[in-house]
């Protein structure tokens, strides 16, 4: 390769480029990120009419992105950039096989119609369930009929999936020894234990004026959380789904001989710290190959994360953000492990948790679309020169992932009044001027 007049190896040219890629993907993320967040201050900044004032300002649909920021859609440019130098500088990086390995055994023929089988009944499966809850909207059935017809339409394709994996050898356990176990139950005891300091406390009790979380759950829990609809997705403010406040009042039913409030504290600390386990494999399977101790740095790992300023107020205020930790951190691992073992199983556990989020906290499953999407995307490309001889089994795991997220989510999907509310709340409100004068001081640490 010639470089600059001068003639230079591939292979020692290879991991500077990787580094240089990595460098502009972090400074392309952090300009995205800069760029929105201070929006208002660019706008202020610079003449709509100059050059860089075409560049920055991308004409937005409207009234679609009316109240978003000015910079929005090249903020998101920076992004898909940021994530293309992140793909460039993972794909040639011998670190990259931790996360994916080379598929060393191409199926044959013979399995990949079997595979296609089972490929088939799963969207099978998927398309009776999403005319079932389509019929539940329409006629607005409630009761617990819709209830069991999801947990079947989860469990059959779930079975149907593990036997496939099963006969064809597939690893399915989960990567932790004993040690690892016990360590990581001491540890979630520990963080429990953190986040129920000053369970009496105001200060988190509630957080500005938003006591309709509490009231809501406290209103289930002493009517009977069997007198509701699980799948109502108009709940607090008619944008977050009822089936969360469900989750919170079973904890304050349970804890109503002690204290309301710590047990409607306690389910939000429950639903933060079941993601330690998923957590601490990504982090372990990331470092494989980087650290001489990946468990101990992914104990560490764990422990910055779960002990953070945020992930502790929110644990410790039962409202909607950290409930979007659940399909962002385990779809991730699934999607991770059924990479590394080629598993269908894992590949619809990943759609299943993702839709899963969309029945607590929209927020969660916009967020994770994202990571897996562009998991899935990487892989995709790097699979296409490896499977040759059925290319259909190279888009079996988005078609996996898409049927799992759909059967998870349908009940949550047909709903329309839903989304309407939430497209009114969230695309068409004004945001309130101090919050967005306020958000570049808040991002850049300045007060």
């Amino acid at each position: 390769m010639r470089f600059f007049g001068v003639i230079v190896e591939r292979k020692r040219l290879a991991p500077y480029l990787r580094i240089g890629s990595r460098i502009a993907g972090i400074l392309l993320a952090l300009a995205a990120v800069l760029v929105i967040r201070c929006g208002h201050l660019i706008a202020e900044a610079v003449d709509k009419r100059s050059f860089w004032g075409h560049v920055l300002f991308l004409p937005q649909p409207r009234p679609l992105w009316e109240n978003f920021p000015p910079t929005f859609l090249f903020g998101c440019v920076l992004a898909a950039l940021s994530i293309l130098f992140f793909g460039l500088s993972l794909k040639r990086s011998e670190d990259s096989k931790a996360l994916f390995p080379q598929i060393k055994d191409p199926p044959s023929i013979e399995k990949s119609g079997q595979t296609l089988e089972s490929i088939l009944c799963v969207m099978f499966i998927t398309i009776l369930s999403g005319g079932f809850f389509y019929v539940v909207e329409w006629k607005q059935l409630v009761g617990f009929a819709p209830v069991v017809f999801w947990v079947l339409s989860i469990l059959v394709p779930s079975l149907l999936l593990f036997r496939r994996d099963r006969n064809e050898g597939v690893n399915l356990r989960v990567s932790l020894n004993i040690l690892e176990w016990v360590s990581i139950a001491f540890f979630t005891l520990a963080a429990l234990t953190f986040y129920a300091i000053g369970y009496g406390s105001w200060k988190y009790s509630f957080i500005g004026d938003e006591y309709a979380f509490f009231w809501a759950a406290e209103g289930i829990a002493k009517k009977g959380v069997f007198n509701f609809y699980w799948f109502n997705a108009n709940g607090v403010y008619r944008i977050i789904p009822e089936s969360l406040s469900i989750f919170q009042a079973i904890f304050i039913k349970a804890f109503e001989f002690y204290n309301t409030n710590f047990g409607w504290r306690l389910s939000s600390s429950i639903l933060t710290l079941v993601c330690a386990v998923p957590l601490y494999l990504i982090i372990k399977t990331i470092l494989a190959g980087k650290s001489s101790h990946p468990r101990t740095s992914a104990f560490v790992g764990i422990s910055i994360f779960f002990f953070s300023d945020l992930i502790t107020v929110w644990s410790r205020v039962a409202q909607q953000p950290n409930s979007g930790l659940f399909p962002i951190i385990f779809g991730t691992c699934f999607l991770l492990a059924a990479i590394r073992r080629r598993s269908m199983f894992y590949f619809f556990l990943t759609g299943l948790v993702w839709g899963m989020g969309l029945i607590l906290n929209i927020l969660g499953p916009v967020i994770a679309g994202g990571v897996i999407g562009s998991i899935l995307l990487f892989d995709l490309i790097r699979s296409l020169p490896q499977i040759k001889e059925s290319r259909i089994l190279v888009f079996a795991p988005c078609l996996l992932v898409s049927c799992g997220l759909l059967i998870a989510s349908f009940p949550n999907l047909v709903q329309k009044d839903y989304y309407q509310a939430l497209n009114q709340h969230v695309l068409h409100s004004k945001e309130d001027p101090g919050s967005v004068e306020s958000r570049s001081r808040k991002t850049l640490q300045t007060n």
